[in-house]
């Protein structure tokens, strides 16, 4: 298969990185279950200014980034969002989305809007009633955002697939193709060994319903964050990670993916030198680790639990 070009490594193109997820603030206004920002006194927290952004986004611009996404906690909490959206456009030659739960005044996301290429809102109901890992009672005010903004913005629906909402995963397909909008799924990453996450854990068969639900989409219906830009069988020693994409923290902690902000994988702080010195000379071991590497596979939703020679992130 090799030699007739079937497989193709999609380690071996990587040239530095392409992808950055900005995590301007860690303030939210919701409690959702197992958010990788909800942590504490999240709302009091000092976060990166204007300027210090500024700065972040320069570096950017030399190491030729191509897609940004702008994420929180809720970004649109941050009253300079409008600033920082605006400046990533004349600084950085690619595109620019951003995250948000959908809850906030539709002026709020009126005057970002002319900065942005896509808004994605994140969903956890897949009606006005329905609610799982997020607060009740949110998701009319949700449907309301994407209906109001929708005709200005492309708005793509994410939404966390757990154990509990897979059996729906139809119906939120039939809501995004209801309201004309774009949608992906995002698996649920916690540390299922605590209790308060066990009854939203993947079973065998649960996965077995998301791959042909994914197979069978009418609408183009993916998986966030799986290659999309291969046809054909593909093999990938690694998924890239701190190689081909970072996340930077709401105080400039830079990690190599936005689900993997805990200290082990801390790679720097953007404070502390310019973002290609500290990617180049990051002793973050992860950065080469391959499949070859790692001593039993797992599930994704099980990282936290993999074993790896020589390395283990949690």
């Amino acid at each position: 298969m090799e030699e007739n070009d079937f497989l193709k490594s999609c380690y071996k193109e990587i040239k530095g990185i392409d992808s950055v997820y900005l995590h301007v603030n860690s303030a939210c206004n919701l409690h959702c279950l197992g958010c990788y920002s909800y942590v504490e006194n999240r709302n009091t927290r000092n976060e990166l200014s204007f300027d210090e952004w500024k700065c972040v986004i320069d570096d950017l611009s030399l190491l030729g980034v191509k897609n940004i996404v702008i994420s929180g906690g809720e970004p649109f909490l941050r009253k300079d969002l409008r600033e920082i959206c605006k400046y990533i456009k004349e600084t950085v030659n690619g595109s620019l989305e951003v995250i948000s739960n959908g809850t906030m005044n539709i002026s709020d996301y009126e005057v970002v809007l002319p900065y942005i290429d896509a808004l994605n809102i994140s969903i956890d109901g897949y009606d006005d009633k329905t609610s799982f890992i997020r607060d009740k009672g949110i998701m009319k005010r949700v449907l309301d955002t994407v209906e109001r903004l929708k005709e200005k913005i492309p708005i793509k629906l994410i939404v966390t697939l757990h154990k509990k909402n897979v059996p729906f995963m139809k119906e939120y397909e039939n809501l995004a193709k209801k309201l004309g909008v774009f949608m992906s799924f995002s698996i649920f990453t916690v540390d299922f060994s605590e209790k308060i996450f066990e009854d939203y854990k993947f079973s065998e068969d649960d996965f077995v319903i998301v791959g042909d639900n994914i197979t069978e989409s009418e609408n183009g219906t993916t998986i966030l964050d799986t290659p999309t830009d291969v046809v054909g069988i593909t093999y990938r020693e690694g998924c890239g990670f701190g190689k081909k994409t970072i996340s930077i923290a709401y105080n400039g902690d830079i990690y190599p993916c936005h689900m993997l902000h805990c200290q082990e994988c801390k790679m720097g702080n953007i404070k502390h030198g310019r973002l290609k010195d500290i990617i180049d000379e990051s002793d973050f071991e992860g950065n080469n680790i391959l499949l070859d590497d790692i001593e039993e596979l797992v599930l994704c939703q099980d990282l936290v639990q993999v074993k790896m020679r020589n390395f283990s992130p949690f």
